[in-house]
């Protein structure tokens, strides 16, 4: 599957990475992975709060990151701090 990146609102993944193909708003489902796994996730993010016009909310920017773990990288965020969670 190519990887084509956020535009309109989609984003594909490379095959055999960990990101799911299934997005919403943009983002996709990171479950953990390789650093251009986490780089991707965290550049979709990014892009997505530009959208929402909250690029200097980064409370609101961890909260929105949060709801699109599974898997190990859900279990490692549970495991945090909440200093660490919410920023």
């Amino acid at each position: 599957m190519a990887d084509t990146g956020i535009l309109g609102g989609q984003l594909s993944s490379r095959e055999g990475t960990n990101v799911n193909v299934a997005t919403f708003s943009g983002v996709p489902i990171f479950r953990g992975g390789s650093g251009s796994d986490c780089e991707e996730f965290i550049r979709a993010v990014y892009a997505y709060a530009f959208e929402k016009d909250k690029t200097d909310d980064n409370k609101w920017i961890a909260a929105y990151a949060a709801t699109r773990l599974s898997g190990k990288a859900l279990r490692w965020y549970a495991r945090q701090d909440n200093t660490v969670k919410a920023d």
